[in-house]
């Protein structure tokens, strides 16, 4: 049985299952990508500290199917979407993605419930990966509590960048987005061939 390309990370759902995460495009995000290089050819000082910064999107997707605790299983899933990421230091060489949720509208999102990560290294010399197109991330939706957002329910997501020195997104701060979260899977047969 062959498995969706590029499960990562795992969530624990419900208590019941446990649901991983994938890059946008269904790819193993440890998977060597390729950045873009400092087109002006200047040296830049990675240590200058600087933190990368983006814009988001987010969406109701195709369900997908993920590795849980009962097995695997076809879940209704939303892409999470860092996009035009910059780092004026360069060091996007590697990058980790933290993504959070909360059901509470409210325009920010805790650092302290349940995260999902996926983490690249980007083909690129030190100090000349300063731009990014984008970073997505599936996470597979179970369905409520404290470890899944519910069905078919506005749900704020937090993300934080983190470069290659460590330095965090907006101070560590997650930048938020809200999307509606897709209803229950009926039929198994509304994923794609695995």
């Amino acid at each position: 049985m062959r498995m969706a390309r590029g499960l990562t990370a795992l969530l624990v759902v419900g208590g019941l299952a446990l649901v991983g995460c994938k890059d946008g495009n269904g790819n193993n995000p440890d998977d060597t990508g390729s950045g873009i290089p400092n087109p002006d050819g200047t040296d830049k000082d990675c240590t200058l500290d600087h933190a990368p910064q983006f814009e988001l999107r987010a969406s109701a997707v195709e369900p997908d199917w993920y590795e849980t605790s009962s097995g695997v299983k076809c879940l209704p899933t939303v892409l999470i979407e860092a996009v035009d990421i910059t780092d004026d230091d360069g060091d996007l060489t590697y990058y980790k993605m933290d993504v959070w949720f909360d059901g509470v509208v409210d325009g920010r999102v805790l650092t302290e419930g349940v995260k999902s990560r996926i983490e690249n290294r980007i083909e690129g010399e030190d100090c000349e990966v300063d731009f990014l197109p984008g970073v997505g991330m599936k996470l597979g939706i179970a369905g409520g509590g404290t470890s899944s957002p519910a069905f078919d329910t506005e749900t704020e997501f937090g993300v934080v960048i983190q470069d290659d020195n460590g330095n965090e997104s907006y101070d560590g701060e997650p930048k938020v987005i809200s999307v509606v979260t897709p209803k229950a899977i009926t039929d198994d047969s509304e994923c794609p061939d695995r």
